[in-house]
């Protein structure tokens, strides 16, 4: 149920990954003042999680679509809970000791808080991944349905923008009532899924130009963002995802460099990892800024940010090498022996 990897789709989630995690940097502008020439940059980071949405629509689509059915889709969604829930587990066991849990200890624990509350309790990241649970729990399947009955290019690029256009204008976010964040996915997910569709018909496009339209458009709303439509930066992301799928051009060979590719390999546990490392650093560094003098300030300033990258990486391969890939092995191979006890017993 496994295709190879479409590299620089791989890489371009290491940059993304990044992308969150300045924005949660709240002393990002005295660690590196030059930094503040991408401050507009930057202050969009929250823009990421609907990437990674969209991104996560095409990607399943490439990895699953061709082998699935909805008598499949039990094997489907385990396997997805292989992929998130240990990083996620343990995440939450090293964070519970911060905070006094509440009754949603359980909701937490099974990533369904988030289908009925905007509240973030614990790890602030973790919301997006119950809104990608729900996704593949009950989006997939109708978009597998969905997508796989309409032939015709023209039709899938009107609907995957027709759902674009409905996420930038907020229409996922009345269709749950603003009570739930499965609002944020329920368009932007399907639109991934219809973007693959699309790549499977169009067989040899002008990707290196597509790419460069999504990155012109993604500058043009970095920089007028306060006068342009959101919608304009999801039509970029769309455009980037479906042109890097094909592998070709400058920016595809980079993003499938051997160390980019490494970080988009351990980019979930970046996410899921960095909000605590972050935490740590402030609580420890941010009460001593007023008491340095210039000269110890300049000193620090490199020390604390080295650490702090250190942490974010370190920790990120440690949860990637010694959590998130054998969880998921183990996770995967008891899957497998279900399977053929199943078969065994039919047999019998």
């Amino acid at each position: 149920m496994q295709t190879k990897h479409i590299l620089p789709l791989t890489g371009i989630r290491f940059f993304a990954a990044i992308w969150v995690v300045l924005l949660h940097i709240p002393m990002l502008r005295l660690l590196c003042p030059w930094l503040q020439t991408l401050s507009s940059l930057v202050n969009l980071g929250f823009h990421a999680v609907p990437f990674f949405f969209i991104l996560s629509g095409f990607i399943l689509s490439h990895n699953y679509l061709p082998y699935y059915s909805l008598s499949q889709h039990p094997k489907f969604v385990f396997l997805r809970f292989a992929r998130l829930w240990p990083v996620h587990v343990v995440m939450l066991l090293l964070v519970a000791p911060l905070f006094s849990w509440p009754a949603s200890r359980v909701e937490e624990l099974f990533m369904v808080r988030s289908w009925y509350s905007r509240e973030v309790l614990w790890n602030g990241p973790a919301w997006s991944i119950s809104a990608e649970w729900f996704a593949y729990l009950c989006l997939f399947p109708l978009a597998s349905l969905f997508f796989g009955r309409i032939r015709s290019v023209p039709s899938l690029v009107i609907v995957v923008t027709l759902f674009l256009a409905a996420h930038a204008y907020s229409f996922g976010e009345i269709l749950f009532s603003n009570l739930s964040r499965c609002g944020e996915i329920c368009f932007l997910f399907p639109a991934g899924c219809g973007l693959y569709r699309i790549y499977t018909l169009v067989k040899n496009p002008p990707a290196e130009k597509i790419v460069l339209l999504g990155l012109l458009l993604f500058s043009l709303y970095v920089i007028c963002s306060d006068e342009l439509t959101v919608f304009i930066l999801y039509v970029a992301f769309a455009l980037l995802i479906f042109g890097l799928a094909y592998e070709r051009g400058f920016l595809a060979r980079l993003l499938s460099t051997r160390i980019v590719v490494w970080g988009g390999l351990i980019s979930y546990s970046l996410y899921m990892t960095h909000a605590l490392i972050i935490r740590i650093a402030v609580v420890h560094t941010l009460s001593y800024w007023q008491r340095w003098s210039h000269q110890e300030l300049t000193f620090m300033r490199y020390a604390v940010l080295s650490v702090m990258l250190v942490a974010l990486i370190g920790m990120a391969a440690a949860f990637y090498y010694l959590i998130e890939v054998p969880a998921n092995k183990k996770l995967r191979a008891f899957w497998a022996t279900l399977e053929n006890a199943h078969w065994k017993f039919g047999q019998e």
